[in-house]
């Protein structure tokens, strides 16, 4: 297989390398919207409960799921075209700044929701929802970083753009 510089420096045309770019943005969107359908579609057949909490369950459920297999599916097509996430950048190491940013940022909005007086009352339940819109924000935060930093990105340098 060629994958590394070999694959990297095959050139793309300008076309090319938008249509793959913005294709691989709307193909994520796509394979959300339909995972958010089907979990809405089993919730509704399974006869779950209509609240509030449920359904955003089922919200935070299904952007799991169709970011998984939207990173399965990229992962796929990586493999078709003789490239890896490592061609992508994968495993480059993060400034330090740019982790401290993030670190300093997160902390901010952690104390900024923690002082909302709507939300205090809530701030010592632990339950499935909380865990999952975590594990979500994981989750889309990978997927998401893969594809517009790496995928977006490495196409666009492909096509010199």
């Amino acid at each position: 297989m060629t994958s590394g510089p070999l694959a990297a420096n095959r050139p793309l045309t300008q076309r090319s390398a938008w249509t793959r770019a913005v294709g691989a943005v709307a193909v994520l969107f796509v394979v959300n919207l339909v995972a958010l359908e089907l979990l809405m579609l089993m919730s509704t057949l399974a006869h779950w409960s209509s609240d509030v909490h449920t359904r955003a369950e089922v919200a935070f459920g299904s952007a799991i799921i169709g970011e998984v297999v939207f990173l399965v599916l990229l992962i796929w097509w990586l493999h078709r075209e003789h490239l890896t996430l490592d061609d992508l950048g994968l495993r480059k190491r993060p400034k330090a700044w740019a982790v401290l940013v993030a670190v300093a940022f997160a902390v901010a909005y952690g104390l900024l929701t923690a002082s909302n007086p709507g939300l205090r009352s809530n701030l010592g339940l632990h339950d499935f929802l909380k865990a999952e819109a975590v594990v979500a924000a994981v989750v889309a935060g990978i997927v998401e970083e893969v594809v517009s930093r790496g995928y977006f990105m490495f196409e666009l340098q492909r096509a010199r753009v």
